[in-house]
């Protein structure tokens, strides 16, 4: 799907109202656009686990809760392989190779699996942060775009620490 619907389901009820509230806050535009052509189906596949909203206890959970943050930041959108029925979250979660074309040239997503040699295993967690919020690398690289580091860099320590927690849980992948 072009809109990423499949991430929004896993939504709190409290959190789809703050959606909702800060879209009122937009002053409205008027601008025809034209109907969509898809060259591809349009298929949404949720993650595991995203059918379903959480319910505000649920958040409490701290694994739970690292889920709901990942799902909702799209980090497996980006870093889970596409195969022919969409995103392979049940055999490649998290193993990188998505390429993304744009302004910025061709960008390759990287496995945030634990695999220790192609994927974030050996990273430490400060590593890790910093590749989320301020894109950039173990080895001092700039991570490429669409990398949203600059979305996530005001998140709040609690968050990311939950995040970097979440990404601790994701068996390594050799690609």
């Amino acid at each position: 799907m072009i809109m990423p619907t499949s991430f929004y389901h896993i939504l709190t009820e409290n959190d789809l109202d703050a959606v909702v509230a800060y879209l009122r806050t937009i002053t409205p535009v008027h601008n025809k656009v034209p109907d969509p052509i898809y060259k591809v189906p349009q298929v949404e596949n949720v993650p595991p686990g995203g059918e379903n909203p959480f319910a505000e206890p649920m958040m409490s959970d701290k694994v739970q809760k690292e889920f709901y943050l990942v799902t909702i930041a799209h980090c497996m959108a980006c870093h889970t392989p596409i195969g022919p029925r969409g995103r392979e979250y049940k055999s490649s979660l998290g193993a990188g190779g998505v390429k993304f074309s744009g302004p910025w040239g061709i960008s390759v997503s990287r496995n945030i699996t634990q695999n220790k040699t192609n994927g974030i295993g050996a990273w430490s967690d400060d590593e890790i942060k910093r590749a989320i919020t301020d894109g950039v690398s173990r080895d001092g690289s700039r991570l490429g775009r669409p990398m949203g580091y600059h979305y996530y860099a005001r998140i709040s320590s609690d968050d990311l620490d939950a995040i970097v927690a979440y990404l601790r849980t994701v068996p390594g992948s050799a690609e």
